[in-house]
């Protein structure tokens, strides 16, 4: 039904229903007309639009279902109200006065309008609205049919959009537009497109298929036109390169693209698409094949070329061949003759000679072995030049590399009375991954210049770290000299072959030349470079650096800090060296240690320090020089260990660059505690200074030892049940002999696991937990102890042979309260219990503490004899360990000799069967036990050991090194307990 019929059928209702009301007279009519209605007000109230009727004053009397439907009003809500409910507020008001304006006119107003529904939401209506008037023509109501176009107005917005996109596509893009409507015949070309033909509108090229095909190229049209057809029928590629004439008639190159639209039958019925200018491209293409085409010919020459630099090295290859073959055969016929003259020439020396003949002698062996270095030089470059010369990477040790260029240098130096000393940075590690030959050899050759181009003054070899990642580490090495200096403009050529300062230089100094080019070529193929800083009559700095690796462990842990002894730490030193470079490096050094340094430049100003300085502030060590103007080292040590006021108090460490025999006897003599010789690395400096401290302190108070094991702070703790987890038999059998004689009750285990069980089998009052065992480490031990609500506060005392700064932190993240570091210090071990142990909580009643027969003191005169067959023993260091015990001290050798006597060869024998964690722990047990018996040359030797198993280094060296000190240490103790007395041994089995 159209809206034009529904208003009709309205205005038809309204006028019947007025004559209705003219009279009965017209019953049947009403009646009759009265059905109508019914029919006409239902055909409304269904009808699709929305009907509203408003009186003359715009009051809403009547809506539809419609616009129910559309508006979200009910019938009730709407009647009643004005239209003025549904305005959006988005319609110009001239729209409404233009409406209003119609319908009072009793016109009909049709026009668009945007309302809002109930929800808010709005929507579009097309409306025709009509005034309903008397016979008179008085308007009595209007009525309002409306349509809902919010669809049609989303399409039209949405295509108005795509327009404007399309619109501004063909003008602003680089390519022009096309479209063929091949039913039609009908061709539409783009601005751009004639734009880039050279035409301005449709009259210059129209819009016919014609234009374009009459265009093409002549060789180009046939191959166009065939793949444009052959797009139309099979739906192929359409993607060709063309020329087309443009309008000033000349050709250009365009790349065309298009797709066509298909019916259901599969016939293209429309075909799009976009042409683009690819003259450039194409001038370009064919620039490149005109190059492609010299490039070839170029090749072709080359590979003659080559052909011939083939047969040219294949020759140079031969020579270089003979030239080796030839130096091979030299060095074995000069260097078996040399090295038999200088070993008769060494051995000569040893014997008596005449003074004539001793210089005859030496100056063959001076002469034989700077032959052999000239020799050793010219085998190396001709390896380096011919390519042969390899680059090793295994693991080792800096500090080795070190030592043995100070047996080399020192000697040579102390002859011309040079100063010779290390400074290495404290974060270079120690342990590095490369070529340690090679490294020396640098360092080996720049030092040899240095001491030969140097009459007085220093000379100092540094090394730093240049940056470190998970890859590597750079280091930089330096030595640095107070020498003759290089002319600048010589510095440049200095590292050429056969190259030296002048020709003088060569009478006066020697040397083929061939040394610094050598080194240039080692640190380059180890993945650095060399350089040097000099001025005339100053000295030369020659630096190089060197591309190392890192062991696994080192990549994934930053290198720890030494970590000072407990009571040694924090204490007072005082330096004293009339070298100022010798007194700064070892000041930063000693610092770096955690001591506080004070220094001196003569042995009178170090005495006056001492002197003068309040008891309470004193100086624990004195770091002493032997040679020094005025007073040497030896007299100011003497006078130090004779002064009642300081020599009970102070360690006293000589320092010297020379090793004669009557020097260090001489110091020996006067007391003092230890003797270095220069140039000193930091790890020789800190176990020496480690070692002559510690024996001082266990010295100064050897009445504590035996009171140790009972003082007054355990007594509110004596009776507490100690769970001692300890995979070592000796150290279980000492521990217990100890803490037992302290009145302590104690559990045993032998693994975390086992440690684990007894504490839920039976309540402790503490734990003391080794972190190295098998089966169950302590640490694993201790966090599932920890897991248990119960034992959250049960105290876990670490255990361990580890002394490193990191190692006490981890302890503690594993959940174990405070660390103690092996051998145990028994002081130390009593506040740590004391600290710990609830007197509250104890689980077990005290004991009235006795003394046994093992708690009995050896008398002295027993204890000396002992001390002096064993010189490898610290005696006082590992008595203080058992708490004085002596009968428990010999017992502890006799089981330690028993069961560790071979320990290289079982080290050995598990790695050989890839038992790595058995090889760890019997090191790392024996490092242990090592230490509590004060075996502190075995004990060293231990932990280089360990390291170089950590770290997958070659362990041969280490081996062989535990293998002498326990051969030595075991022949000592088993000669002492041979010849104690009976009652010491029979307390000691």
């Amino acid at each position: 039904m159209t809206v034009e019929y529904l208003i009709l059928a309205i205005l038809i209702a309204v006028i019947v229903g007025m004559r209705l009301r003219q009279g009965r007279k017209m019953r049947r009519n009403v009646q009759e007309t009265m059905h109508g209605l019914k029919r006409l007000s239902k055909a409304v109230d269904q009808s699709p639009a929305s009907v509203v009727i408003t009186d003359r004053n715009g009051t809403i009397e009547y809506v539809n279902a419609r616009f129910c439907e559309v508006t979200g009003y009910t019938a009730t809500e709407a009647i009643g109200q004005n239209p003025r409910i549904l305005k959006a507020g988005n319609t110009p008001p001239a729209v409404y006065q233009d409406l209003w304006d119609t319908i009072a006119a009793g016109g009909e107003w049709r026009g668009e309008l945007q309302n809002k529904k109930k929800n808010g939401a709005l929507y579009w209506e097309s409306a025709i609205i009509s005034p309903v008037t008397t016979d008179d023509g008085t308007i009595q109501s209007y009525i309002a049919v409306k349509q809902d176009i919010t669809h049609q107005k989303d399409v039209e917005r949405k295509l108005q959009k795509s327009e404007e996109r399309f619109a501004l596509t063909t003008s602003g893009g680089g390519d022009g537009l096309w479209d063929i409507d091949i039913i039609g015949k009908r061709v539409w070309y783009s601005d751009r497109f004639r734009e880039v033909l050279g035409y301005t509108d449709e009259k210059d090229y129209p819009n016919r298929f014609e234009s374009w095909r009459e265009g093409l190229h002549p060789d180009d049209r046939q191959t166009t036109l065939a793949a444009y057809t052959a797009h139309l029928k099979h739906d192929t590629l359409f993607d060709v390169e063309y020329r087309l004439r443009t309008k000033n008639g000349k050709w250009r190159w365009f790349q065309a693209r298009g797709k066509s639209l298909r019916d259901k039958n599969g016939h293209a019925y429309r075909m799009a698409g976009s042409i683009a200018d690819i003259s450039e491209r194409k001038q370009m293409e064919e620039d490149l094949q005109a190059r492609v085409k010299d490039l070839n010919e170029i090749q072709s020459a080359m590979l003659n070329m080559m052909e011939d630099l083939d047969t040219e090295k294949d020759r140079a290859k031969a020579a270089t061949q003979a030239k080796s073959d030839f130096l091979a055969n030299m060095s074995h016929e000069i260097r078996t003759p040399m090295n038999a003259i200088i070993g008769m020439s060494h051995l000569a020396l040893k014997t008596d000679l005449s003074p004539r003949q001793q210089d005859y002698i030496s100056k063959i062996d001076i002469s034989a072995k700077a032959l052999l270095r000239i020799i050793n030089d010219i085998l190396d470059f001709s390896k380096i030049e011919a390519g042969k010369m390899e680059i090793e990477k295994v693991a080792f040790l800096l500090g080795d590399v070190l030592d043995n260029l100070s047996t080399l240098i020192s000697a040579r130096a102390q002859e011309k009375g040079l100063e010779f000393i290390f400074n290495i940075a404290p974060d270079l590690p120690a342990n590095l991954v490369g070529d340690p030959l090679r490294l020396g050899q640098i360092l080996l050759n720049l030092c040899s210049n240095a001491v030969k181009f140097t009459d007085e003054g220093e000379i100092v070899i540094s090394a730093t770290v240049v940056k470190q990642d998970e890859n590597g580490l750079l280091a930089k090495f330096s030595v640095h000299d107070t020498g003759i200096g290089l002319p600048e403009a010589f510095q440049a050529k200095l590292y050429h072959s056969f190259s030296q300062a002048d020709t003088s230089t060569t009478r006066k100094y020697g040397g083929t030349g061939l040394g610094l080019t050598i080194c240039k070529r080692l640190a380059e193929m180890m993945g650095g470079a060399i350089g040097v800083e000099s001025d005339i009559g100053k000295g030369s700095t020659f630096w190089f650096t060197i591309l190392f690796g890192l062991p696994e462990k080192q990549k994934q842990h930053s290198r720890d800090p030494i970590l000072l002894p407990a009571g040694i730490g924090c204490q007072r030193v005082l330096l004293v060296d009339d070298n100022e470079t010798t007194l700064q490096i070892l000041q930063a050094l000693v610092e770096a240690f955690g001591f506080h340094v004070t220094t001196a430049t003569s042995a009178y100003q170090a005495l006056n320090i001492l002197e003068t300085t309040p008891r309470q502030k004193a100086f624990s060590l004195v770091l002493m020089d032997w040679k020094m103007p005025g007073m040497n080292g030896i007299e100011a040590s003497r006078r130090i260990k004779e002064n009642p006021m300081l020599g009970e108090v102070t360690t006293v460490i000589m320092l010297t660059a020379y090793s004669r025999e009557e020097i260090m006897q001489q110091a020996a003599d006067t007391g003092i505690d230890a003797f270095l010789l220069k140039p000193v690395t930091p790890s020789v400096l800190f176990n020496t200074i480690m070692q002559a401290m510690q024996k001082n302190m266990d010295r100064s108070r050897p009445a504590k030892l035996a009171d140790a094991v009972n003082p007054a702070s355990l007594t509110p703790i004596r009776g507490a049940r100690i769970l001692l987890a300890e995979d070592n038999e000796i150290n279980r059998s000492l521990l217990r002999e100890i803490l037992e004689g302290a009145g302590f009750v104690i559990e045993m285990a032998k693994n975390g696991r086992e440690a684990l069980e007894q504490v839920h089998k039976r309540p402790c009052d503490a734990v003391l937990m080794d972190i190295q065992m098998p089966v169950m480490d302590g640490k694993e031990a201790t966090r599932r102890i920890r897991d248990w609500e119960c034992f959250k506060n049960l105290p876990i005392i670490a255990m361990t042979a580890n002394a490193m700064a990191g190692d006490k932190e981890k302890s503690l993240a594993a959940g174990m309260n405070d660390h103690l570091t092996k051998p145990i210090d028994l002081d130390e071990l009593n506040a740590c219990l004391a600290r710990w142990i609830d007197p509250q909580k104890i689980t077990s009643p005290a004991p009235s503490p006795g003394t046994t027969t093992s708690q009995k003191q050896l008398k002295k005169p027993d204890g000396e004899s002992l001390k002096a067959g064993m010189p490898d023993i610290d005696w006082e260091a590992g008595l203080k360990n058992v708490a004085g015990k002596q009968s428990l001290y010999l017992k502890l050798l006799e089981e330690f000799i028993r069961d560790y006597k071979d320990v290289d060869k079982q080290v050995q024998t598990a790695l050989e069967l890839k038992r790595i964690k058995t090889a760890k722990r019997c090191v790392h047990t024996a490092k242990g036990l090592s230490a509590t018996i004060g075996a502190h040359s075995l004990h060293h030797a231990l932990v280089s050991l360990e390291a170089s198993i950590l770290n997958n280094e070659d362990v041969e060296q280490g081996l062989e090194h535990c293998g002498i000190e326990m051969n030595r240490l075991a022949s000592q103790i088993s000669g002492v307990l041979s010849r104690a007395p009976d009652s010491i041994r029979l307390r000691a089995m």
